[in-house]
């Protein structure tokens, strides 16, 4: 149930917003009302409702000033401003105050149904989160389950090292999975992206709940956090019979993770063990494994026995065709660094100092010709210089292809702005006319006749989205459209504006909207004006 507050000075507009609303059908109750602005304050303290609608002008204090010094209290209202005035300050200021929704009268039905049910969507992932976490603190504060995961990291980080009787151990912690074959998996996430602007509690309990699950459906497991790394242990009876599945599971995974969380996660699999003295070196293995995967063109579950290739011989001809690239436009530049990464296809644990080395190579190569063309040598040796040490940082092979483009891109300065510009209105156009059929980065790239990675870069540059964010939220406004046509069940909608997993367009709409298309479909249904909140 939800606790729902109501405020405005003008009762028939209080008497329409209790009554012209069906609120118990979406499991919202109306817990008080005010008609002035400091007892809106009072009663957002006392009764600290779920979500509170309230009008901007209103006796003794203002709305604004009523949420103000609620929020000083501790009050988490979600708040929803009905408001007369179309003025920016005003609109600017409750923004500041977290609002979720600032809506000018005349407001429909459809507009204020949709804000109650996107602040009930909030509502209810914060009650989720504040459960999971509770959830994780009760695990990580009982005594057992330290012990355990400490007895763990002791192995893992080679603490324990000699071959002494584990079977107590064993015994207490309930791991007698370890008397059998084992492998550890390691997860790892993107260093540039991943645990910025998150609380680390509440993310490492939702990707631990969702790695048991995924693999508890095929081995038995213990799963814990260890330096910001998602570490596995994973039973490996009857693997041979089960290994697809297994696979399958951590793939699994890994796209759970990119589509609820938005990070890119690449996970290692150490080779198979039979003592529990190996838990170190499966360990070693794993994280080589994982870092290396994060190099390895598109492969998010790597195996260790599969990293044993360390033939690498430097792609010299493929620099050549960049060294020649050099002085035309940026699509050439673009496909031949293209070109030259993607000639590295070796699976090493050494992937990542390999491409690091064939980058920096690359980079004073480059530098090497522009002296001799009798360039700026100081001002393209500080570039050079800068680039190598940054590629050196770096943790995907993207990265790195972003950095080598930039290095030859402003050492060049062949392109134009307006060129520039024109290729990405050609891409939002294109866009604009397909999106119900099956795109992709490449195949907008080629329509356009430009390189996949070039227009990455620059679609990004330009509208501040990778192209396809752009897309999936292009789609899901163009299926609001749809949502009105009652014939069309929700699926077919998904279908119509280009998405092929319909699961995946609920859960596009719902983080780009904050309402679920069924939500949004029921508010839209008597889209009416309410002459009682006109004025």
């Amino acid at each position: 149930m939800y606790k729902l507050m109501i405020a405005d000075d003008e009762i028939d507009k209080l008497e329409a917003l209790r009554d012209n609303y069906n609120w118990a059908n979406h499991d919202v109750t109306i817990c008080c009302e005010a008609t002035d602005g400091m007892e809106a304050y009072e009663l957002l303290v006392k009764e600290r409702p779920d979500i509170c609608i309230i009008d901007v002008k209103m006796p003794i204090i203002s709305g604004i000033e009523a949420m103000k010094r609620a929020k000083k209290e501790g009050v988490t209202t979600k708040f929803i401003i009905l408001s007369g005035f179309d003025d920016f300050s005003y609109a600017q200021e409750a923004l500041s105050l977290s609002t979720v929704e600032y809506l000018l009268k005349p407001c429909k039905v459809a507009d204020i149904m949709q804000a109650v049910l996107k602040c009930v969507n909030l509502v209810d992932e914060e009650r989720r989160q504040t459960n999971l976490l509770k959830k994780y603190h009760l695990l990580s504060e009982g005594n057992l389950q330290n012990l355990k995961q400490q007895f763990l990291i002791n192995l893992i980080t080679g603490k324990i090292k000699n071959d002494i009787d584990f079977n107590e151990e064993i015994r207490q912690f309930n791991l007698g999975m370890l008397a059998g074959n084992y492998a550890i998996c390691i997860m790892d996430f993107d260093k540039d992206n991943s645990l910025q602007n998150k609380n680390n509690d509440l993310f490492f309990a939702s990707i631990i709940d969702h790695a048991k699950d995924k693999l508890s459906q095929v081995n038995e497991n213990e799963t814990f956090v260890y330096n910001n790394l998602i570490v596995s242990i994973v039973s490996m009876k009857n693997i041979t019979e089960s290994f697809d599945a297994f696979s399958e599971a951590l793939e699994s995974f890994v796209d759970l993770v990119k589509l609820q969380f938005d990070l890119n996660c690449a996970i290692g699999v150490s080779d198979l063990k039979i003592s529990i003295i190996a838990f170190r070196e499966a360990f070693l293995e794993a994280e080589l494994t994982a870092n290396a995967a994060v190099f390895s063109f598109g492969q998010n579950v790597t195996f260790f026995a599969e990293m044993n290739n360390s033939n690498f011989k430097y792609p010299i001809k493929f620099e050549k065709k960049i060294i020649n690239s050099m002085g035309t436009d940026e699509n050439q530049i673009m496909q031949s660094v293209d070109e030259f990464f993607s000639s590295y296809k070796l699976k090493s644990i050494y992937s990542k100092r390999n491409i690091q080395n064939m980058a920096v190579t690359l980079i004073y190569d480059i530098l090497k010709v522009m002296v001799e063309r009798q360039l700026d040598l100081d001002n393209i040796s500080e570039k050079a210089n800068r680039t190598a040490q940054e590629i050196l940082s770096c943790s995907n092979v993207d990265s790195i292809k972003d950095l080598v483009i930039k290095f030859m891109i402003s050492i060049t300065q062949q392109s134009t702005k307006k060129n520039m510009s024109t290729a990405a209105k050609r891409a939002v156009s294109f866009i604009s006319e397909n999106y119900s059929k099956k795109i992709c980065l490449e195949s907008v790239a080629d329509e356009i006749h430009v390189s996949p990675s070039y227009l990455s870069m620059l679609f990004k540059q330009q509208t501040g989205l990778n192209l396809i964010e752009y897309l999936n939220r292009f789609r899901i406004e163009k299926s609001k459209d749809y949502l009105n046509d009652l014939n069309l069940k929700i699926y077919e909608v998904a279908y119509k504006v280009g998405f092929q997993d319909e699961k995946y367009y609920y859960l596009l709409f719902k983080r780009y909207t904050g309402l679920t298309a069924t939500q949004y479909r029921e508010s839209i249904i008597n889209p009416r004006t309410l002459s009682e909140i006109q004025q």
